[in-house]
């Protein structure tokens, strides 16, 4: 479905594509030097959560892993490394002009300002 999807908007028979933003990033990065053709634009149809998981039972291993990401949110590194990832042409040597350009969105740049451990109803 996702390759007709994007079909259709590429040869003009759609005027727009709708899908995780993530996925729409990948698809317009594999266009290579013809991405500029396309945007990703609206708000967000979603909102994905990510979490570490551990064992149970080992409050001192917890403390340390919140602290450590926390530490990195609030410092700027974790940004620093999305940035690092999610940002530039992807190696090796950008072969194949693939650059996702997926900005980090507002709601993780606001939950690195104030890093929590609970879950997220989004």
């Amino acid at each position: 479905m996702q390759k007709e999807g994007f079909d259709a908007l590429k040869s003009g028979r759609a005027v727009a594509f709708v899908m995780d933003d993530p996925l729409l990033y990948g698809k317009r990065a594999q266009e290579g030097p013809a991405q500029d053709e396309y945007m990703v634009t609206g708000d967000l149809l979603a909102h994905e959560s990510y979490a570490c998981m551990m064992r149970k039972g080992d409050p001192v291993f917890k403390k340390l892993a919140d602290d450590v990401i926390a530490g990195m949110e609030r410092s700027g590194e974790a940004e620093q490394l999305y940035d690092r990832w999610f940002m530039p042409p992807i190696p090796p040597d950008n072969i194949n002009n693939i650059n996702l350009r997926f900005p980090l969105s507002p709601e993780m740049k606001a939950l690195f300002a104030n890093p929590n451990n609970q879950a997220s109803d989004n």
